[in-house]
């Protein structure tokens, strides 16, 4: 398996993570996991990583397009080899369960001598995922490869908007069938950066918005209406939400309607590509906790 350079080449470096915690839930990819608790994650690219400031280490997960064991077993057995990156399995892989295959990885994540534990599953509907745990090799114990399991554990697959029937990326899926997979999420967009020049610098970017199963919602962070303050909620204090939401066909386009209690509105296209959510052109995540008053 070939590595993604630029991921690896920042493991070790200062990181700004985007603060996604518990559950995870990717309708268009029909894969929802688990976060460790006092873990903390954000999707970079292809990959998935966690990383925790109580414990040392950190969890991956990758796609591979692996469909039946053995092909799964003779590309794991190749192991992940980059510029930046040797990592050989020792000991063989395994196969641990119909769908599962998993075995000891250790080598150099740029430089520095690792170790850890990988299990990577058959997804009967898509892609499947590798999820790779990794340390320091002189730190290398139990819990590291408890922290694979643990992830593995809570992963489940299921049809995803991409193939699924009643909804995909294809031209008659509607406002219906979007709210079907929407309502009742909390959606989440991410940007930051974190410059590597002379005096160093950067900035984060969150946006959150919770579609509450009442058909009010609650947004946090940098307000589409461009309020001065990056927290800005103004209606937390009073426990309301802060507006209804509705979504709307138009023009064979659909589109997120947020009716601000303010008398303000905002009406953001719903879109898809390669199978992830955008609204308004921006990446969301699809999270299963949801913060309603």
């Amino acid at each position: 398996m070939k590595g993604p350079c630029f991921f690896f080449a920042m493991i070790f470096t200062s990181l700004l993570f985007g603060q996604i915690t518990g559950s995870v839930n990717y309708p268009e990819e029909g894969i929802s996991f688990t976060i460790p608790q006092q873990w903390i994650g954000e999707e970079l690219d292809e990959v998935f990583v966690m990383a925790s400031n109580q414990e040392a280490g950190i969890i991956a997960m990758l796609f591979h397009p692996a469909k039946t064991k053995d092909k799964l077993i003779e590309q794991m057995q190749q192991g992940l080899h980059d510029e930046l990156i040797n990592l050989y399995p020792v000991g063989g892989i395994s196969s641990t369960a119909l769908n599962r295959v998993e075995g000891i990885y250790q080598g150099t994540l740029q430089g520095q001598a690792v170790k850890g534990k990988s299990v990577a599953l058959i997804n009967p509907h898509g892609q499947g995922i590798v999820i790779f745990s990794l340390i320091n090799d002189n730190l290398y114990a139990a819990r590291t490869d408890e922290l694979a399991n643990e992830v593995a554990a809570s992963v489940s697959f299921s049809p995803s908007i991409a193939t699924n029937s009643n909804l995909g990326l294809n031209p008659d899926f509607n406002a219906q069938q979007v709210r079907q997979y929407l309502a009742n999420k909390h959606l989440k967009y991410v940007e930051n950066y974190n410059s590597d020049t002379p005096g160093g610098g950067g900035y984060s970017i969150n946006k959150e918005i919770n579609l509450c199963p009442n058909g009010t919602f609650t947004f946090y962070g940098s307000s589409y209406l461009n309020v001065s303050s990056p927290n800005h909620d103004p209606y937390l204090k009073a426990g309301q939400g802060h507006g209804t939401y509705e979504f709307i066909d138009d023009r064979g386009e659909v589109y997120l309607q947020l009716n601000y209690t303010d008398g303000h509105y905002e009406s953001l296209q719903v879109t898809y590509e390669e199978s992830r959510t955008f609204l308004n052109g921006a990446r969301y995540y699809v999270l299963d906790e949801v913060e309603c008053y």
